[in-house]
This record gives C-alpha cells, sequence and structure tokens, in this order.
C-alpha cells in the first residue's frame, strides 16, 4: 500500500473529503507567502468540525522561529508532524522535535544524484524525509510548485520506507512516479486544486482512490 499525504488544505469541505477517503497525512502550510497559507484559528476550527481521525495532520513550516511553531502545538494539539520545509538544519530539525515532542518530516530538494547526500545528514532524526523538486530560481517559496522530479534518479537507489516523493504529482502522473520511484508516501498538491490555494474535492476523491489501490 501507497501512503497519500495530501498537502495544503485551507477549507472544511476538502478536509471532510481527505479525511472521508483515508488520507493518511493532511498538511496545514503556515507560510504567509504560499497561495495554501492558513492561520492557526483557521486550522482549529478546520479540524474541529469532524472528530479526531486516523489522518496524521501536519503542520508545514519554512525556518519558523520556535515560539511560533510552539504556539501553534499549545493551540493544535493534535498536529502529529512538524514538515520542516526550508533551509533548518539537522541540528535545528533535532530541536525543534525535542522542544514539541512532534515527529519530524524533512524535505529535501532533487536535482541530481549528489542531492541525495543531504539524506545521509537527516535520516538519523527525522521521521520521514520527503523530496520535493527544486523551485525556479525567481521563486520566494520553497514548495508547491507543481514540478514533478526526475524519476529516474531514484532507480536502482536503496532507500528506506520513512520517505516520500512530492513534485507535481497528479492523479495522470502518479502511477507512473510510483512505479520508477518506489515510493512508498506521496505528497500531493496542486496536483487536486482547480487553481493555486483551491482544493477540489472530486479531484482529492479520484487520486486517493487510485493510490490507495496501488502497489510497489
Amino acid at each position: 500500500m501507497v501512503y497519500v499525504k495530501i498537502c495544503g488544505l485551507n477549507d472544511k469541505e476538502s478536509y471532510k473529503t481527505a479525511v472521508t477517503y483515508h488520507a493518511d497525512f493532511i498538511g496545514f502550510v503556515f507560510v504567509e507567502k504560499s497561495p495554501r497559507y492558513v492561520t492557526i484559528n483557521k486550522v482549529s476550527e478546520i479540524i474541529a468540525s469532524l472528530p479526531k481521525s486516523h489522518t496524521k495532520l501536519v503542520a508545514l513550516l519554512v525556518n519558523a522561529d520556535i515560539d511560533f511553531i510552539t504556539t501553534i502545538i499549545q493551540k493544535i494539539p493534535d498536529i502529529d508532524y512538524i514538515q520542516c520545509h526550508g533551509s533548518e538544519t539537522p541540528k535545528q530539525c533535532q530541536y525543534i522535535k525535542d522542544i514539541t515532542g512532534k515527529k519530524i518530516i524533512k524535505a529535501i530538494t532533487i536535482d541530481n544524484h549528489e542531492d541525495f547526500q543531504q539524506w545521509d545528514n537527516y535520516r538519523d532524526m527525522c521521521d520521514i524525509i520527503l523530496c520535493d523538486a527544486k523551485p525556479p530560481q525567481n521563486s520566494n517559496i520553497t514548495g508547491g510548485h507543481g514540478i514533478p522530479i526526475d524519476w529516474t534518479l531514484f532507480h536502482d537507489r536503496k532507500l528506506s520506507d520513512n520517505w516520500m516523493l512530492a513534485g507535481g504529482l497528479n492523479h495522470d502522473n502518479v502511477q507512473e512516479a510510483i512505479a520508477e520511484t518506489h515510493a512508498p508516501m506521496i505528497d500531493v498538491s496542486s496536483g487536486v486544486e482547480t487553481m493555486p490555494g483551491q482544493k477540489s474535492p472530486d479531484k482529492i476523491i479520484k487520486l486517493l482512490d487510485l493510490v490507495h489501490h496501488l502497489t510497489i
């Protein structure tokens, strides 16, 4: 079974859809520059709309101040993971983990074989490593661009089970991406949207139904 994270949710309808159709992870983006930005109060309202479920909740942050991170955890204690999607060092990730008591997802960008060296830096303290594509040079945000990684970079590479593939995944290409990379988990954001920041419940259902019937 391939596990699915639907990231960048910011409304009750898409949250209910993702939970009802068994998304394994749901991500909330606490980064103001992102079109998927959502406030702490809004997330509290969204998750209060349904009983606590099996779905793991993820707070996505980019080089965030520790005071802001602890505020999120205090106000939204149901958060299960902190996703560090910036230039956080292994030491900083470990500190966040120690202070919050939450599991850590660390995003690394993959553009060539040498980029996999980052894996060794983070694997001992991160619970999940997320492989994303490098953003365009003129971008001021680190993710959510809908750009796929070169999946052939994963060929013949023996990786642990605690990693997640991101980058331009959608219903039309996700089956090929999983076949090429053997990713045990995937992260989808723009691929289930009608426009940046606006999730489509129909696209969420379609993708979850497809992926949960795949094997690797």
